[in-house]
């Protein structure tokens, strides 16, 4: 089984979720996720995320940092990715 880690923002108008890859193992997911959240440099969110298009002038979002998990992926799941 793999996991696959996630990673994104909560803004005003709901939660933007990003796949930043696959790990082999339980135990790499969770320090993945630790280093997340302990680490001072966070992901640039896609050009894509709303963020970046946000009409509020002090908007929290515009300096959050995000949030970090992790989901198990079966075989089949694993093929697509």
């Amino acid at each position: 089984m793999s996991f696959e880690l996630l990673y994104g923002y909560c803004h005003c108008f709901g939660k933007t979720t990003y796949r930043h890859g696959l790990v082999a193992s339980e135990t790499e997911a969770r320090r993945w996720v630790a280093a997340g959240r302990s680490d001072d440099r966070r992901p640039m969110p896609p050009g894509s995320d709303p963020v970046w298009t946000c009409p509020v002038t002090g908007c929290p979002g515009h300096v959050q940092r995000p949030w970090f998990a992790y989901r198990p992926v079966s075989g089949e799941e694993d093929a697509t990715q």
